[in-house]
């Protein structure tokens, strides 16, 4: 059956490249809020709009055709959300004046979203829009962590009430949302920055439509102006979740800051690639007692020499990494490299690191497009590293002493052995095999003797 909803879905498929995607969102955005029931933002409710001095979106759409249409967008889009400053600021980036766009008419966008069905859960909907609008092309760089892997992370940091929540490169918000709703009544605080102005509306968006309201999400590129600071130091933060862009070889930008932080933030070594520029700068955002936080590697950061391997020392010698979880190969649609995640503790009483090879055939769901992690699979993942579980073949703590023999490779391979297959072969299959070979042998020793034969003759 084609749904409202699916049918708008499919539109917002079609844009090409997602260049008019983040005007669509816009739209959607609005109409959404304004279907909002009264209490959804608790004590904050009383402050969102409630005049009629400003358009809706369905006045929006009747006068699709005025010349000044941008400039009512943008009037509306700003009153819609109200008492947040914040979301206000990130929606004018999104400037309805400028629109242009080969692929689809403004006015035939309003007519597009205004046959949009809201449905039962608005802010489903919108992540759906998010994820068709991002999976066709709309800022190729934004590529939205699987749910299931943010699932995996948040489960082996566990947030608590109150804890304060940061992700330095927060693209549309999935850690952030799943760090919410993992702690019953939303009592934590959520941090985050994005480089890219857009993304951060869509980011804040995103966490309004789930009633997460003035989260602190700044824009700018954390390397050269962390946002969240206090004083001459970086804020810390009890948890931290982070999802970075793969192996950038340019993340310096050509920029000498780095050598010259004044947050002191790379003292373990400038890296080639951004990896562990990402880490060490979120290690220096972690309280010293109580912080910890979950990021994703490709696989080739446990492994690289050089000043990797220096850093990969000093987050031992540290007692800083408390656990490596080796993930499938093709866990997102846009690579197919091997995955890890690492687990840093800034404050240990053990000595050992929890190792853990997920990456079997057994321990995922094999897909067309994407390796899924099942709950079951997640579940066996954090069970195996809250418990310090050996399972031959998937899990075990390993010394730090062994860790510094291999010198500071964390390739899994070396301390988890596959399980050799040692089931027996049954004896009647064996002896079919012995009959079937004597019978094929039996047939060629003729053939060369009636060749032989011939050959005399």
């Amino acid at each position: 059956m084609t749904t409202t909803k699916n049918s708008s879905l499919r539109f917002l498929r079609s844009l090409s490249l997602g260049d008019s995607g983040i005007f669509a969102l816009a739209l959607l955005f609005l109409k959404l809020v304004e279907n909002f029931p009264r209490g959804h933002f608790g004590s904050k409710s009383d402050l969102l709009p409630t005049t009629k001095d400003t358009l809706d979106s369905f006045c929006l759409f009747v006068l699709r055709n005025s010349p000044t249409i941008g400039t009512l967008i943008n009037q509306t889009l700003a009153f819609s959300c109200g008492f947040d400053n914040q979301l206000q600021d990130a929606l004018r980036t999104i400037d309805f004046t400028s629109y242009q766009s080969e692929d689809i008419a403004l006015s035939t966008l309003l007519e597009k979203i205004n046959e949009t069905d809201t449905g039962s859960d608005p802010a489903d909907l919108f992540d759906q829009a998010i994820e068709t609008v991002v999976g066709n092309g709309y800022r190729f760089t934004v590529i939205p962590t699987p749910d299931f892997i943010s699932e995996l992370m948040v489960n082996l940091v566990v947030p608590n009430e109150n804890d304060s929540v940061y992700d330095p490169v927060c693209g549309t918000g999935g850690l952030l949302l799943k760090a919410y709703e993992r702690v019953p009544g939303g009592t934590i605080r959520l941090y985050g920055q994005e480089i890219d102005p857009q993304v951060r509306a869509i980011c804040l968006m995103r966490l309004f439509l789930r009633g997460i309201v003035q989260p602190r999400i700044a824009c700018g590129d954390v390397f050269l102006d962390p946002a969240h600071t206090r004083g001459t130091h970086l804020m810390k933060f009890q948890v931290a979740l982070l999802d970075p862009p793969f192996a950038l070889s340019r993340w310096t930008r050509g920029n000498t800051q780095q050598l010259e932080d004044r947050w002191n933030r790379f003292g373990w070594g400038i890296p080639f690639k951004s990896d562990f520029a990402f880490l060490q700068h979120t290690v220096k955002c972690l309280d010293e007692k109580t912080g910890r936080m979950a990021i994703i590697l490709p696989f080739g950061a446990l492994t690289h020499g050089r000043i990797e391997r220096d850093i990969r020392e000093m987050l031992v010698t540290n007692n800083f990494l408390d656990a490596v979880v080796c993930l499938p190969e093709k866990m997102y649609t846009n690579t197919s490299i091997s995955l890890c995640v690492l687990v840093i503790k800034m404050k240990r009483d053990r000595k050992d690191v929890m190792f853990i090879d997920a990456s079997g055939d057994e321990h995922y769901e094999k897909r067309r497009s994407q390796n899924v992690l099942r709950m079951q699979d997640i579940d066996r993942i954090v069970r195996a590293y809250t418990n310090r579980e050996t399972v031959e073949g998937y899990s075990c703590p390993v010394a730090a002493e062994e860790l510094k023999k291999n010198n500071f490779n964390l390739n899994i391979a070396r301390y988890i052995a596959p399980v050799a297959n040692e089931s027996p072969v049954p004896l009647e299959s064996l002896e079919q095999e012995i009959v079937l070979m004597e019978s094929e042998l039996a047939k060629i020793r003729k053939t060369m003797r009636e060749q032989k034969i011939r050959a005399e003759q």
